[in-house]
């Protein structure tokens, strides 16, 4: 995409840069969810990630996830440069990817927005998680319900924190969040609604954001809770005996 951002865009689907993107976006995984006529801040993000090697970077997190659960089967991660604006939606996005959408068994797409500084950590802490996501879908198939989806995401960033190559550390859970959480899981745990699942995971603020009710939970605070369970070793957590090793 380097490649492609560095060609000129003048004349839009007749463009050399639009043209490059159809030759090659059906042979490769994770094109298709680029913006192939995004402007200048998307090759500066790409830039900074190739100043900082971050395929090498993501495939060295896949790597080591996959040693610390087990995992033999394959991983296909990539790197992906998201523009906010016209036609892409960040909380959109990132809520439809990380809630309840069908994913393609063995393969994962690592998110990464322009206009945001492009760091080390930042990338391999995504990258870990969704190779995570990518085994977990393996090994235990879709997460669809909002009990499912907690257990995920939380054991996919407990995980990270713990193969990054600097590992970090996990905060403690809020009084208040585990309040807010837990009473949203007794009433809603199986629920199969991604306003529902997302709104737990991301907050209210980002259930006004996409127009849903509100159920009191503050902003982010289904990730802080199921991170902190996951990383504490809980038995309903998937890869309880992965985390218990990486502790090891």
């Amino acid at each position: 995409m380097a490649e492609v951002y560095r060609l000129p865009r003048e004349g839009g689907r007749e463009s050399p840069r639009f043209a490059a993107y159809r030759r090659v976006v059906e042979h490769t995984w994770g094109l298709s969810t680029y913006n192939p006529m995004a402007g200048d801040v998307a090759l500066e993000c790409i830039e900074a990630l190739l100043a900082i090697d971050a395929e090498q970077r993501a495939y060295d997190c896949a790597m080591r996830v996959a040693a610390v659960t087990g995992y033999a089967g394959t991983i296909d991660l990539a790197v992906v440069v998201a523009s906010q604006g016209l036609w892409t939606d960040r909380v959109a996005t990132e809520v439809q990817y990380r809630t309840v959408a069908a994913r393609r068994p063995g393969f994962g797409q690592v998110y990464v927005w322009t206009r945001e500084p492009v760091s080390v950590d930042g990338l391999e802490r995504e990258a870990c998680a969704e190779a995570y996501r990518v085994i977990c879908t393996a090994e235990h198939g879709p997460a669809d319900t909002l009990h499912g989806v907690l257990r995920r995401e939380g054991a996919a960033y407990a995980l990270a924190a713990r193969c990054m190559s600097t590992p970090q550390a996990v905060d403690a859970v809020s009084a208040e969040d585990a309040t807010a959480v837990l009473g949203a899981l007794e009433v809603l745990g199986d629920s199969r609604d991604a306003g529902e699942i997302a709104t737990v995971l991301f907050g209210d603020d980002c259930a006004r954001t996409m127009g849903w009710a509100t159920l009191g939970v503050p902003d982010r605070a289904g990730y802080r809770w199921a991170i902190a369970r996951a990383a504490s070793g809980h038995p309903d957590v998937h890869d309880v005996h992965g985390l218990r090793r990486v502790e090891e």
